[in-house]
Formats: structure tokens, sequence, C-alpha cells
């Protein structure tokens, strides 16, 4: 093969290659909301029981080394035991962040504070709000992470909440998880807390010709072969 018709064929390759890939993690879609299908309280309930954080471990695959974002939910069960809005005087904010599994004190990511719609979420409404965050994280395949959603009272710092988080049952590699006391735990029956997570491959954007354009580069490279063979002849 000529030298010409090598670097034609390694530049075409260039070009059709595409540009970057997205894949998901994804154990969607909500559940009803009913309390079989939530854990939580996330924060402290009335009770002064702690849960101040809670989210989903995940395992990213082959190819999935770019965490562009992530979304988790909240909701307050339909039940009587949930009714009214007990936080709706507080103005509740959600921090999102991503750890190891392994060193889940060390934050690779943690977002700004994002408002509760305590009115939206409320039993009475009963919606679910979705936290989407926007990340640009490098991780490993194979490597277990967690993404969780902490409960914050702006005013004290501490965690305040009532609302719970929708689970489904097992769907992705990876489990719902929550704090209890500086631990982490694993929730009941192995279950998936509502969990979105979207990854890039890292490879550049490459704009694609038009075949035409294919078609007329190919010939120039063409012509510049022709043309260093006859300066050698």
């Amino acid at each position: 093969m000529s030298i010409a018709r090598l670097t034609a064929a390694a530049i075409l390759g260039v070009l059709l290659a595409g540009g970057a890939s997205a894949s998901q993690i994804s154990s969607l879609p909500l559940p009803a909301r009913d309390v079989a299908n939530t854990q939580g309280p996330i924060g402290y309930d009335v009770d002064g029981l702690a849960m101040p954080a809670a989210g989903q471990s995940f395992v990213p695959g082959a190819g999935q080394t770019v965490l562009r974002g992530f979304s988790l939910f909240l909701g307050q069960p339909d039940t009587a035991a949930f009714e009214g809005e007990p936080n709706a005087a507080t103005a509740l904010q959600v921090v999102g962040t991503v750890v190891l599994a392994s060193d889940p004190n060390a934050p690779l990511f943690t977002s700004a504070p994002v408002p509760i719609d305590t009115a939206l979420i409320s039993d009475d409404n009963g919606f679910y709000q979705e936290f989407a965050f926007s990340l640009n994280l490098n991780v490993l395949p194979g490597e277990t992470y967690l993404a969780f959603l902490a409960v914050l009272d702006p005013a004290t710092g501490a965690a305040s909440s009532t609302f719970g988080m929708p689970v489904v049952e097992d769907r992705i590699a990876g489990m719902f998880m929550y704090r209890y006391e500086g631990v982490w735990y694993p929730g009941n029956g192995g279950e998936d807390a509502s969990f979105l997570a979207t990854f890039d491959d890292p490879r550049p954007d490459v704009t694609v010709p038009a075949p035409g354009a294919l078609g007329v580069f190919a010939m120039g490279l063409a012509g510049l072969a022709l043309a260093r063979r006859r300066r050698r002849a």
C-alpha cells in the first residue's frame, strides 16, 4: 500500500468515527406513589429517627468512563401516616453527591443546594420531584460508586425531612443505600432507588462529511498520489 493510500484510509477512518456517544444506567420508570414503594424518611422524621442521606450505588460498564449527569427523586407516600406538609414552613434543600462506595467520606462531586418543592411532593399533591445534576466526572468501569441526596435545612445545616425516596425491584447493578448515624446500609430486599445516570464516551466530537464531500476528498488524495508518482518518474 502506498503512503498516499495509507494516509487516505487513516483520515477516512477518523472522519467516519462519529461524535461522542452517550449511554445510561436507569432503574426508571418511577413506581406508583405508595408507602410500599418508598424508603425513608430522608432526614429526621417527627420521631427523631435519622436517615440524613440516601441514594443508589451503581457500577459503570465498559466504555462508561465519564459521568455526565444523574437524577434521583423524592416524594411523600400516599398514606395517612404522612398527611399534610410537615416541612412546608422550612426552605428545605437537597445536595447531590457522588462518592466511591469504598470511600464514602471523600466526595468526588458535590452539587450546589437545590430547593425542594414541598408543595409539589406533599401527600396532598402526590408528585415526585426529580433532582438532576450535571457534572463531568471521570469514572472507572467495574468500580462501585454511590450517588445520593442529603436533605439540608439551610437555616441550621441540619437534615430535616419526612420525604421518602421511591424504590423499585432490582433492575440494575447496585442498590438503594441510606446513611444512619454515619454508616451506610443497603435497603431492604435489594431494591433500587429510582435512578438515572448518563455517561459519555470520552472521544471528541467529529463531523462526518456528506458522501459527496468524501468523494471529492478521495479524488484529491488520488490526484496527490498521482502527482507524486509522476515526479518520481
